[in-house]
């Protein structure tokens, strides 16, 4: 520095900013421009350049000391530029923003600027925990707890104790493919389109002639409602008839899953006991009605006994006295060793108190997410109208 040099001089020299921190790394999928710019926006934010002389070398010292191309330099500085960073004077350079950009400043700095400035005390942001529903905090994490539990099974090396896999590795892929092509080649298009909240049509004839045919069901095609698979039957079934804190009856034992789902609706599930015929529908004088009972008459899970028939007429003129609607889970229906399946509960019900519900997972695969229900001529509309709401086209039919 020359002697000569005026104090003014000195003075600008001494409030150039050195950046001596700044690394670039030339092999990082971060452009040099955007390393450059954060790091010194890093820098200014830390509060060490308060002084309003603070000034930036110019875009070629910066290029030359960092081993960088002048463009690259002007790039970080523009953007920093536009965020309110830097300001640039007429013939002496660029300078460091004072104050920063309100948006980039810690709380206690910006605290601090704005009393600084006479402006009001801002109040300190709070940290609040998420608040969950009851709804969700209600849904037991584990199976049942005592009740519907069968203990700890043990197993060895290599076996899978878990209930309701089908041998996924015996299921024909070559036959399902062709017959997924036919069926592509013979609709087409239409089948990619909005469908009926109800389900497809076709779907729904093909299921209520297998009934029909295989399960003795007494139902029509527009009494079934496709649906994403079991617990969806339950989940749709338990909306349109229990309010809150109205009692669900279960086996006890029980499919641990349809528990959590009837608590999610809001219902007070009441387990019941089992013996040799089924379920046990004593009930006693202070004891709520049901408003669901949820059984599996043909297959009991987890025990395997069937519901004998005597126990399955009592059931129904149970239902029918006290109001109450019968949730038939038929999920192992399909399978028997020896013989045809027995018929449905819903083949035998003459006043119109089983909500009969199957599933394509143990005959097909489970993750198709596939199922039906059979409503009572009654249930059919409040039924499809729940269904409806978790389809958006259906919210828009609706809305039309």
């Amino acid at each position: 520095m020359s002697r000569s040099e005026s104090p003014l001089k000195k003075r600008r020299r001494r409030s150039i900013i050195a950046f001596e921190l700044i690394r670039l790394d030339r092999s990082a999928t971060e452009p040099l421009h955007e390393q450059l710019y954060r790091q010194i926006r890093d820098e200014l934010e830390s509060g060490a350049f308060t002084d309003a002389a603070s000034r930036l070398p110019s875009s070629r010292a910066m290029a030359d000391d960092l081993g960088i191309s002048r463009l690259t330099v002007s790039l970080a500085l523009a953007k920093l530029h536009a965020e309110g960073y830097l300001r640039s004077k007429a013939r002496s350079g660029t300078f460091v923003a004072q104050p920063l950009p309100e948006a980039f400043l810690t709380a206690d700095k910006f605290a601090k600027e704005r009393t600084r400035r006479g402006e009001p005390k801002a109040y300190r942001p709070v940290e609040h925990r998420t608040r969950i529903s009851h709804r969700v905090k209600a849904i037991p994490d584990q199976r049942a707890g005592r009740q519907f539990d069968l203990g700890a099974l043990g197993a060895g090396p290599g076996v899978s104790l878990v209930p309701g896999l089908p041998a996924v590795d015996e299921f024909p892929i070559d036959i399902w493919e062709r017959l997924r092509t036919r069926v592509l080649t013979q609709k087409g298009a239409h089948l990619l389109r909005h469908a009926s909240s109800r389900g497809d049509a076709d779907l729904r004839k093909a299921i209520a002639t297998y009934l029909c045919d295989f399960r003795g069901a007494r139902c029509h095609p527009d009494q079934i409602l496709i649906v994403g698979g079991m617990q969806q039957a339950m989940l749709i079934s338990a909306m349109a008839l229990v309010d809150p804190g109205e009692p669900v009856w279960m086996e006890d034992p029980g499919f641990h899953q349809a528990r959590r789902v009837f608590i999610l609706a809001g219902a007070k599930v009441v387990p019941k006991p089992l013996d040799q015929e089924g379920i046990v529908i004593a009930r006693s004088p202070k004891e709520k009605q049901p408003k669901i009972i949820h059984v599996t008459p043909s297959h009991q899970y987890p025990l395997g006994m069937t519901m004998s028939f005597e126990r399955r007429t009592a059931l129904l003129d149970f239902a029918r006295a006290n109001n109450a609607f019968i949730f038939e889970d038929d999920f192992y229906a399909e399978f028997r060793f020896t013989g045809p399946p027995l018929p449905c509960l819903q083949g035998i019900d003459d006043f119109g108190r089983v909500i009969y519900a199957g599933t394509m997972s143990k005959i097909l695969y489970p993750s198709l997410r596939l199922g039906y229900v059979v409503a009572p001529e009654a249930l059919i509309d409040p039924l499809v109208k729940i269904r409806s709401t978790m389809e958006t086209r259906s919210l828009r039919q609706t809305i039309q």
